[in-house]
């Protein structure tokens, strides 16, 4: 519409100039028809209009394509993301008061660096691994009911767990909010780490940003607990978390900062144990019994031979302890790293991850909030 515009507008300027230099008579003059001499008068007035909205329908054009591009179109650039739990979480005694009973929160930042409001639809939380950080302590027998926003499966390793967001930011603003990362464990007096990857959605395009893989540690609904001196079950419950460690390095994800307090209290297991091995403060049967503790570690224990082996050595040492020692060091290094198999089997059975009719039939899906079932449904769909 602008080219035949600008060609009216040019033929008409053209004419009106003709007749300003008195080359052409004046419309009024000439033997033409009405229609005509019309034509001629208001033609270049008819021109401008044309010309004027062959350039408005142009730009409008021009201003819909450029929206579908990243720089006019809300854009948004992940500011910061990273697993915020409460305070003094982990502790080797499995204390539970005021400060704890609370699950972590996934504290996501954006800023939009587009012209236009970026709207948030949904976030997709993947969970790529659970493992269970297993209690040596034994439960007393009140329970403690919650409720949360987003519930994980602790038996939903390969899950999405889709959280239905409406979460506007305005154009070069920046924007801050968080998702409640409860879980479905019944009374339990274990904890539980969660290796998850969260994708997020907003427009209509479905432009996505997706987090860093993060690990963090989480309580179930937790139960009180009592102390336990089951010896077996205290050093069962040791060497499973040190093979659950073993699984979190290999990932590579980054750890939470309370994920981390648990990472460095395992490995710090084998350096205490080998503490109280020495500690001159012990009595005999204490010496036999943490060497024979140490020998049941097997492979995760590898780091203590220098100072078994040194203890084993000494002339001071009693031949009692020194034979305990000797067959912990034998076990120790008979053993490769154990193929513990870590996934999280509930006692009642229950699939915390299967697959919705009409939804994906590939990758199961988990609703985070039934409430927002439509919701979440229809942003699958897309």
């Amino acid at each position: 519409m602008a080219i035949v515009g600008f060609v009216l507008f040019l033929m008409f300027g053209v004419h009106r100039a003709l007749i300003s230099s008195g080359i052409l008579p004046p419309v009024s003059q000439t033997d033409a028809p009405q229609i005509v001499r019309d034509i001629l008068r208001y033609g270049f007035f008819a021109a401008i209009i044309v010309l004027a909205s062959g350039f408005a329908l142009a730009a409008w054009n021009t201003y819909i394509d450029l929206r579908k591009s990243t720089s006019l179109t809300g854009s948004l650039h992940l500011v910061d993301a990273k697993v915020v739990e409460p305070s003094q979480v982990y502790a080797r005694w499995p204390g539970w008061d005021e400060n704890t009973k609370a699950f972590p929160k996934l504290d996501v930042s954006f800023r939009n660096d587009g012209i236009a409001i970026a709207s948030i639809t949904r976030a997709v939380i993947t969970i790529k691994h659970v493992w269970i950080d297993r209690s040596p302590w034994l439960p007393s027998y009140r329970d403690i009911s919650w409720n949360y926003d987003a519930i994980l499966p602790i038996t939903g390793e390969g899950c999405r767990i889709v959280v239905p967001l409406s979460q506007d930011i305005k154009s070069n603003e920046s924007d801050r909010f968080t998702i409640t990362l409860g879980n479905d464990a019944p009374g339990t007096y274990d904890w539980f780490l969660f290796d998850i990857e969260t994708a997020f959605f907003y427009n209509e395009d479905d432009s996505s940003l997706s987090t860093k893989e993060m690990i963090y540690l989480t309580p179930g609904q937790h139960i009180p607990v009592a102390e336990n001196e089951n010896l077996d079950r205290q050093i069962s419950s040791l060497v499973y978390n040190l093979g659950v460690l073993a699984a979190v390095e290999k990932t590579g994800a980054a750890l939470s900062e309370e994920a981390a307090k648990w990472a460095d209290d395992k490995r710090s297991a084998v350096d205490r144990t080998v503490d109280q091995l020495v500690d001159p403060k012990s009595d005999l049967d204490t010496h036999i019994q943490i060497a024979s503790i140490l020998g049941r570690m097997g492979w995760y224990a590898k780091a203590a031979l220098p100072v078994l082996e040194q203890v084993r050595d000494d002339k001071a040492t009693d031949p009692k302890l020194m034979s305990a020692i000797g067959a912990a060091i034998s076990s120790i290094q008979s053993e490769t790293e154990p193929a513990v198999d870590l996934r999280v089997i509930r006692d009642d059975g229950h699939e915390g991850c299967s697959v919705a009719p009409g939804w994906d039939d590939k990758v199961p899906v988990v609703i985070a909030n039934q409430r927002n079932e439509a919701l979440a449904k229809e942003a699958l769909a897309k």
